[in-house]
């Protein structure tokens, strides 16, 4: 064997080592593996990952575009004006039946007031789906192959005292959700996904955590009364008040509701002044501290994790993929 060839395998056999090594980051000779680091970071790393998809597909979809552009001879605002934006009709009917539908979020506006504002969610979901209608054209006409990786899944703890949920404990889409009680968004997130379930029951498991905010007065209080709730079995029965009268959450309230969904009112009250309620509470709030949740509601969907807070046609599609097999 030459000096040359032996310099060369010794250079491969580094350079193999350093390739296949753990990827890790040493203080003062403690070995911190980064696979270990990343489960303390949760979020942020799903979240560089995710930007990685997004711009991967991105790059599919415009490409497509330009594809479509090129054989019908248009420019591509042309294309998406005749596939999306000229296909947008919104019927005072549809005004009418979202306004009914979510009144209680309007702050005592008039159906006149929020027309405008109805007008857009509409047009702005419309166009959403329009869009995606056209894209799935263009996957099938250009028989596209996608095999981009995901982001891996968040893996989320369970809390170890109770867990509040509904649905299949093995259904293949599993949905939690970290709320506040005194969260606007969380109140009208709840309520969409509550329609949500009634039409995917038996493929679909909900499971709701709290994140009680510390700027919101009687957010921590209302948590330990649907905690209360759910050790009774009506976790989501009471949630369900407590969503729907957000400006009503003082003690006396909160014993309303408890009377309302026919609780048993000694346990529950014993159940209020407890160590377990707080401590069930305390569990939920140490993951929302791990994951680094930011936002409420915080919705996993199978734990991933989506950039925004989903629309009903979002978590719609989502439910479709997994269980289209």
């Amino acid at each position: 064997m030459s000096k040359k060839t032996i310099i060369h395998f010794l250079l491969s056999t580094i350079f193999l080592s350093f390739s296949i090594a753990t990827p890790s980051i040493i203080i003062n000779k403690q070995n911190y593996v980064i696979d270990e680091i990343d489960k303390q970071i949760p979020l942020k790393i799903y979240r560089l990952e995710w930007m990685r998809f997004t711009e991967r597909k991105n790059w599919l979809d415009k490409t497509l575009l330009d594809m479509d552009a090129l054989r019908q001879k248009a420019p591509v605002p042309d294309l998406l004006k005749k596939q999306v934006e000229d296909r947008i009709k919104i019927s005072q009917r549809e005004i009418e039946a979202y306004y009914e539908k979510y009144k209680k979020y309007m702050n005592g506006r008039s159906i006149d007031q929020t027309t405008a504002h109805i007008k857009r969610q509409i047009q702005n979901n419309k166009k959403a789906h329009y869009y995606e209608e056209y894209l799935a054209k263009l996957y099938k006409r250009y028989k596209v192959k996608m095999n981009i990786p995901n982001p891996n899944p968040i893996e989320i703890i369970d809390n170890p005292i109770s867990v509040y949920s509904k649905g299949p404990s093995d259904a293949p889409v599993t949905i939690t959700v970290f709320s506040d009680f005194e969260c606007t968004s969380c109140a009208y997130f709840y309520e969409l996904l509550t329609d949500i379930f009634e039409k995917n029951k038996k493929k679909l498991r909900i499971v709701y955590r709290h994140d009680a905010l510390d700027n919101h007065k009687y957010s921590r209080k209302a948590a330990i009364a649907a905690t209360c709730a759910g050790e009774q079995g009506k976790f989501f029965e009471y949630s369900a008040y407590v969503y729907n009268n957000q400006h009503f959450l003082e003690d006396n309230n909160l014993l309303n509701y408890a009377k309302r969904i026919d609780l048993e009112l000694p346990l529950f009250e014993q159940c209020l002044k407890s160590d377990k309620a707080a401590a069930i509470l305390a569990e939920d709030m140490r993951e929302v501290n791990r994951l680094g949740v930011e936002r409420t509601p915080a919705v996993f969907i199978n734990g991933h994790f989506p950039d925004k807070v989903p629309s009903p046609r979002e978590v719609q599609k989502m439910i479709d993929e997994v269980t289209k097999n």
